[in-house]
């Protein structure tokens, strides 16, 4: 390295960047990484949408753009320890298949036979979890692409 001040100086700032990118990257990283932590065995209890099998995909808001707060996603793991055992209970409803976290939503999905023996199953769970506004529930009837209903979760924001 050159005995030269200014080099120094524009070196260090670079190594103190490259630094600050990196714990950038490890934070993101432990997000995503938090997000999987354990819960009931199995998580991931089948392959996703097996071509004829309908669907209920949950959409939760979260409070920002990347993965929500530790706090949130703890709850929604609740949450999905909570449908889990409710389908469970339920022989022959369907099967919980994991969840996404990113760009400020969680999404949870859910497969079975039929759309709405899950949406009537899960619904006063999930009307329970009192879902942040924006947060919606899609019944697909069939594969991606097949006929969907949409229905809020949230409570609408507070304009006032």
């Amino acid at each position: 390295m050159s005995s030269d001040p200014i080099t120094r100086v524009f070196v260090s700032a670079g190594v103190l960047f490259a630094l600050y990118i990196c714990v950038i990257l490890l934070r993101r990283a432990q997000a995503r990484m938090e997000k999987g932590t354990p819960g009931p065995e199995p998580r991931f209890s089948g392959s996703p949408n097996k071509g004829s099998e309908q669907a209920l995909i949950v959409k939760l808001s979260l409070s920002d753009t990347e993965f929500g707060k530790e706090e949130e996603r703890s709850k929604i793991q609740k949450l999905e320890d909570d449908l889990i055992t409710a389908i469970q209970k339920k022989p022959g409803t369907g099967e919980f298949n994991g969840d996404e976290f990113g760009d400020g939503v969680c999404t949870i999905y859910v497969y079975g036979p039929s759309a709405t023996q899950l949406f009537d199953l899960t619904i006063p769970i999930l009307l329970d979890f009192q879902a942040p506004g924006g947060s919606f529930v899609i019944k697909r009837f069939g594969a991606p692409g097949a006929k969907e209903e949409r229905t809020p979760l949230g409570q609408p924001p507070n304009l006032s």
